[in-house]
Formats: structure tokens, C-alpha cells, sequence
């Protein structure tokens, strides 16, 4: 189906009245979503944000994890939205593992805060923080539907807040753990840590990273997976979707 430039304008307007409408009008006050014996907590302000707690788009990722996680197990979740991946890692993990949750939003780390209570998880640890090039303040473009929300992506009609950033070389020696895997998802500023996961080696096993770049070919060719392979970083496609594709990588 073509449509003309008019059309779509229209409907891009539309789209933004649409989903503006809850992110200005409804409370902060969360509502509850179960799933695989979890609560997790949204916002009245992000309807949308639902489809997170319930994995719709990455169950098969969530399960290449999370079946890799057990008692004792450490697992930091770089860009934690609602906790789709840092709640159900927790579970899992037990009393003697550790989860850290890293999310700059501050709706979303109200939400987080909630769930991490009424689910009574004692084994986790929330940052209120980005991950960027420099630690200071930085912008941070939260878009109504809260999905894509992130640094360096703002459009006509995203927030703009200023967040706490830190490097994620500083936030891993802060921490000073070995974590046996790292998720990462910053909606297309990922290749700004490929320098401290070289360099700060010693704080990781295993690292997924969502790469919002199509892949090119079996070996990919992209410019994240160039880098980390210049980085002598070993790296695999693991799963590709419309919107980019995601990577694993292992220190060896």
C-alpha cells in the first residue's frame, strides 16, 4: 500500500495525538501486570509499556538468558525498562545471586522500584542512571509510548530531561563484581561501550546486546560487530529482527 506524504503526515499526527494523550493526562499510580509468577508494575501514562511485562517481543532471547541463569548467579541489566528481563533474572538467581537493574528513566524506575517491593526480591540492586560516553547529566528523550526512549533520539514530539549519566567502565568497578551475563538495550548508543568491555574484561562472562543495525550477512559486517571484532571481542549473531539483531558476546 503506497500512501501519499499528506497521508502520512496525518496519521504520524494521529499517532502522536494518540499516545500523548495518556503520557499528559493520567497518573503516575501504577497498575499491576502477573506473569510467570511475577508483578510488575506499569504506568496509566504508557499503556503500551503492558506488552514488556509479557514478553511479547522477546521471548526467545528472554528464555537463551534466563536459561542460562541459576541459584547464585549474577546479571546485570543495562537499560531494565519495567524489569521484562531483571524481575524474572532475580526469581531465578535466589537469595545468594545478585541482580542489577540500570535504567535512567524516571517513570520507569518508579515502576521498577514498586515491583522489586511487592515481589519482596532482596537480591537486587536499581540505578537511576545512563550509560553513556562521559559521566555528568545528559539528555534524555522519553517518547509517550515509552518503548524507545533513550539518549540521542529525540523527535518532535519526545520529552526532553536531564538524567545522571555514568560510563559503564566507572559503573562496573563501582559494583566490583563478575557478572555471568550483562544484558544491554539503549536503543542505538550500544557501540559507545564496546571500549569498556574491552577494557574492563575482567567484570564479565557473557554480554547480550540488542544492535539497533540490520546485519549484513552470515559474518556480519555491521558497525558495532566490526568494532567489537577489531576489539578482539568474540561475537555472534544469535537472533535478527526488523529492527536490527542482537549479539552475544563471550570473553575468552
Amino acid at each position: 500500500m503506497v500512501r501519499l506524504k499528506g497521508e502520512t503526515s496525518l496519521l504520524r499526527l494521529f499517532e502522536k495525538a494518540f499516545w500523548t494523550i495518556p503520557f499528559k493526562l493520567f497518573p503516575s499510580t501504577p497498575f499491576w501486570v502477573h506473569a510467570d509468577d511475577i508483578w510488575f508494575a506499569c504506568s496509566l501514562k504508557r499503556p503500551h509499556d503492558v506488552l514488556s511485562p509479557l514478553a511479547v517481543y522477546e521471548k526467545t532471547l528472554m528464555t537463551l538468558v534466563l536459561n542460562s541463569l541459576g541459584p547464585g548467579s549474577r546479571f546485570l541489566d543495562i537499560g531494565a525498562h519495567l524489569g521484562g528481563y531483571m524481575l524474572r533474572a532475580a526469581a531465578k538467581v535466589g537469595s545468594e545471586g545478585l541482580v542489577v537493574g540500570v535504567e535512567p528513566d524516571p517513570l520507569n524506575y518508579y515502576c521498577l522500584l514498586a515491583s522489586i517491593e511487592r515481589n519482596g526480591f532482596s537480591n537486587t540492586l536499581l540505578i537511576n542512571t545512563a550509560i553513556d560516553r562521559e559521566s555528568g547529566f545528559v539528555d534524555f528523550y522519553v517518547e509517550p509510548k515509552g518503548d524507545i526512549s533513550g539518549l540521542y533520539r529525540g523527535d518532535a514530539w519526545s520529552k526532553r530531561i536531564r538524567v545522571e549519566a555514568i560510563t559503564l567502565g566507572a559503573l562496573l568497578r563501582r559494583l566490583g563484581v563478575v557478572f555471568d551475563w550483562i544484558k544491554i538495550d539503549i536503543e542505538g548508543v550500544e557501540s559507545y561501550l564496546l571500549n569498556d568491555l574491552s577494557k574492563f574484561r575482567e567484570f564479565w562472562r557473557l554480554v547480550i546486546v540488542e544492535v539497533h543495525e540490520k546485519a549484513v550477512g552470515k559474518i556480519c559486517g555491521c558497525s558495532f560487530c566490526r568494532k567489537a571484532s577489531e576489539l578482539q571481542l568474540d561475537i555472534t549473531t544469535v537472533l535478527e529482527s526488523r529492527r536490527g539483531h542482537h549479539v552475544l558476546l563471550k570473553n575468552v
